[in-house]
């Protein structure tokens, strides 16, 4: 019933289309856009805490794409009537059920990638927040758990096994220079 609910869903958000190199040429639904491999906009958000550990959220197994995978934070597609700041905070509250204001978010980098599944225009946004996973309401029709990593646990981990991950190799790159550059002076990216 819930996969038949996010196949409806998909059908209805409607987002913006581009070329590769940024040009807005049209609009479509997500779900036309993923099945043709269609240039689109998307956010995702890396959550850290005082102690710079990130949030990782795994997918839920109701996604289309990249099911019961651990991802960033929170991740989603820009649609049509909002910018990448707006689609970020609507996220978040969507996804987590979490709420901040735009002049919370740092925005990190922006790349874009395509592989077989997916060609997205991505901007990556950073946040600090000392929530406890406990207090992390999540959808579970998005999210199936979330929980705090050590960046450099997690940068061993993604180098042992990227099957259980959603994590684009550049992003993390730009995030774990981000955060040990903010926590430490010992960066091996500098």
């Amino acid at each position: 019933m819930i996969f038949a609910l996010n196949q409806i869903i998909n059908k209805m958000e409607i987002i913006n289309i581009f070329d590769k190199i940024g040009n807005r040429t049209g609009t479509s639904s997500k779900e036309k856009a993923h099945s043709n491999n269609l240039w689109h906009e998307a956010v995702n958000i890396w959550i850290f805490n005082k102690e710079g550990k990130v949030l990782l959220q795994k997918r839920s197994l109701n996604k289309l794409q990249y099911p019961n995978t651990w991802s960033c934070s929170v991740g989603g597609h820009v649609r049509i009537d909002e910018s990448c700041l707006d689609a970020a905070i609507r996220e978040l509250k969507e996804e987590l059920n979490l709420i901040f204001n735009k002049s919370d978010l740092n925005h990190i980098t922006s790349y874009s990638y395509t592989n077989n599944k997916n060609s997205e225009h991505l901007k990556v946004y950073v946040i600090q927040t000392d929530i406890e996973v406990s207090k992390i309401n999540f959808n579970k029709d998005e999210v199936a758990d979330v929980k705090y990593v050590d960046l450099n646990l997690l940068d061993i981990e993604l180098k042992k096994n990227t099957d259980n991950f959603l994590i684009n190799n550049y992003e993390f790159t730009k995030i774990y220079k981000y955060l040990n550059n903010k926590f430490s002076s010992k960066s091996p990216f500098k």
